[in-house]
């Protein structure tokens, strides 16, 4: 259970498990003719087309391992009978990388996995009056009936990735599961813990600084160096709400509260939080190079047992550590502060645009569909 889905996880949430939004039935009832002419898609079952094709496929790289040596794309390869051309630059270069292929033309068949931030709105209805992206509702509404049912029973989904033209350029990953809400988690050294006597994990601010301090100067991992990092993030990304609830905010800019609207970084929480990540990185207790590593370079320092508190969705991504191992890792509690006895846990919002894309490359945009 616990390798399923950590491989469904490493390859950006997998393809096999977004399949499941075409029907899943058994059989090839119903074939179509492809954009190909040469290829027949069947509307149903596996595998997805009768003859193997070859799909090109750009998605950021998850620095654990190539796509293609995946044992789980692997087998979807086989179950679809179509191979995948792989392109998948790190993380931290995807953005580049992305834009740069749009400039030049030279586009994978499908954009996979880019988020809202590498694939922004703007960008589709952009890309999509060039001709570049594709639009996917007519290829929705007869080639992927699980998700024509989604949209059709949850207008707003709908409503939320349709673009300004009236067009869908991209899917969304949608989160519907009821423990599914969580950010990215953060993690806490458990050696580290054990080797200063620490029993509880902090439920203030107060605690976790006072925490952070002693990773700084106790010399935690043992090797004699002041190279501890007490804490660290790539570009807060997923930290941020974790410190902005304990602060007694849910957003870093407009939120509810109450029923009122207002506007975070206006508040007194806001200003509380603020001196206090300063306080952190005044003081060495977050990284300074937060702002500026990738996620490759995170991990690096991970497996160099110099972490003692850092976010991933499970700690081993970070530290290399087994399994087993990182079992001693305990998750980051909920803080309250001074200006709030009462933490806010962060979830998210369970849509994220941007996951799935079809270009005009694409020689198969109705096999492509049903991969999505």
């Amino acid at each position: 259970m616990k390798k399923s889905l950590k491989l469904c996880l490493t390859a950006v949430g997998c393809l096999g498990l977004i399949a499941a939004c075409s029907s899943d039935e058994a059989g090839t009832d119903g074939n179509s003719s492809t954009s190909n002419p040469d290829v027949e898609v069947n509307k149903e079952g596996f595998p997805i087309v009768d003859e193997k094709i070859t799909i090109s496929l750009m998605a950021p790289g998850t620095g654990l391992a190539e796509w293609k040596d995946m044992p789980t794309l692997q087998e979807y390869s086989e179950m679809t009978n179509i191979e995948f051309d792989y392109t998948t630059p790190p993380m931290s270069d995807f953005s580049t990388r992305l834009n740069l292929s749009f400039a030049s033309g030279d586009v994978a068949d499908i954009i996979y996995g880019a988020g809202t931030g590498n694939l922004t709105p703007g960008m589709e209805v952009d890309y999509g009056k060039q001709g570049i992206l594709i639009p996917l509702e007519e290829l929705i509404a007869e080639y992927a009936p699980n998700i024509q049912s989604l949209l059709d029973e949850n207008p707003d989904i709908a409503r939320s990735i349709t673009t300004v033209d009236g067009h869908i350029y991209s899917l969304p990953v949608i989160n519907q599961h009821p423990h599914s809400g969580w950010s990215v988690p953060m993690w806490y050294n458990g050696a580290w813990l054990d080797a200063l006597g620490v029993e509880e994990v902090p439920k203030t601010t107060d605690e976790l600084y006072e925490l952070l301090v002693r990773f700084k100067n106790d010399d935690p991992n043992g090797n004699g160096q002041n190279d501890e990092i007490p804490l660290l993030d790539v570009q807060m990304n997923s930290t941020r709400l974790a410190f902005l609830g304990a602060f007694g905010m849910k957003a870093w800019g407009v939120e509810e509260v109450d029923g009122e609207i207002r506007y975070a970084p206006q508040t007194e929480n806001y200003k509380e939080y603020l001196s206090y990540m300063n306080k952190l990185y005044d003081e060495g207790l977050l990284d300074p190079e937060t702002f500026s590593q990738s996620d490759e370079q995170k991990k690096a320092k991970g497996q160099e047992n110099r972490l003692g508190l850092f976010p991933d969705w499970f700690s081993f991504f970070t530290t290399g550590e087994t399994e087993e191992e990182a079992t001693n890792n305990p998750m980051f509690h909920p803080l309250s502060s001074p200006i709030t006895d009462e933490p806010l846990i962060p979830i998210n919002p369970g849509i994220t645009r941007g996951t799935f894309a079809i270009t005009s490359n694409n020689e198969y945009p109705e096999a492509s569909i049903r991969l999505g």
